[in-house]
């Protein structure tokens, strides 16, 4: 009677200790960070490798191909698109690059609709590119907030795109505007873009704060004072990582965040 006893009490002993040790891991699956969404689908990407195709410019000064001013290769493959590729923009630039119409779809499962482009930029004082979407066939534009000014010295990206969710359901056009303000008789090379591209769900982004824990994670370096500027060719050692704000036609961060990083995936 006593040996039954004492094994009956071995036996609880052994499940309360084997429910004590497994409760801390029922406890971090129930708790554990969930999984990432879907990825993002692309409703619409232009690379310019096939030429114009269906974008235009209303008012010139704009081209696609390969450039041989400003940043002398497009970030992907051989083409972009650019303000005049073999030199300096027109002084009185008032022109835009327009794509064609893109069919947004509705947001059933509310990630959301995001534009993204990689772009590199060198604008005189006073001057600027902004971002625009039409949904009346351009009659006309919309500001969506991004204003470049000065410049990026490198290609940059917008790791946390610019959200477009108002327009879903409606045809759009999108807009490239560049403006000079007439001042200075020399302009440098202006603005050039690549991988436009429009999201269904919210793109990669660029982890804020980063501790560099995980190697680069997509940060990229841009040249030191009096060195060329290539996003491949120099030394960590004669470079350094950038990471800057894009301002709206306020002159202030929106409110949605969005930036230009100088960072890319790196492959």
């Amino acid at each position: 009677m006593r040996l039954s006893t004492l094994a009956q009490s071995h036996r609880r002993i052994f499940w309360i200790t084997f429910l004590l040790c497994l409760l801390p891991a029922l406890s971090l699956a129930n708790n554990s960070t969930p999984s990432d969404p879907s990825p993002a689908s692309i409703i619409f990407t232009e690379d310019f490798e096939s030429g114009w195709g269906w974008w235009y410019a209303d008012n010139g000064v704009w081209g696609v191909g390969t450039p041989t001013a400003g940043p002398a290769e497009a970030f992907e493959g051989s083409a972009c698109a650019g303000t005049t590729l073999d030199g300096p923009y027109p002084q009185f630039a008032d022109s835009r690059l327009i794509s064609p119409p893109i069919v947004l779809p509705n947001d059933p499962d509310g990630n959301g609709l995001w534009l993204s482009l990689e772009n590199w930029f060198s604008l005189g004082t006073g001057d600027a590119v902004m971002i625009e979407i039409s949904d009346d066939g351009t009659m006309s534009w919309a500001d969506l907030g991004p204003m470049f000014q000065n410049s990026s010295e490198c290609w940059t990206h917008f790791r946390t795109a610019i959200d477009i969710t108002d327009y879903a359901g409606s045809t759009v056009q999108f807009a490239l505007h560049i403006v000079d303000d007439g001042g200075g008789a020399t302009n440098p090379a202006g603005f050039f873009l690549d991988l436009f591209t429009v999201y269904d769900g919210a793109p990669p982004t660029l982890t804020v704060p980063e501790d560099f824990e995980s190697d680069n994670d997509g940060w990229l370096p841009t040249t030191a004072p009096g060195r060329s500027a290539s996003r491949r060719s120099a030394p960590w050692a004669a470079m350094r990582a950038t990471s800057a704000p894009v301002r709206n036609s306020t002159g202030r961060t929106p409110d949605t965040p969005i930036r230009a990083w100088s960072a890319r995936s790196w492959s």
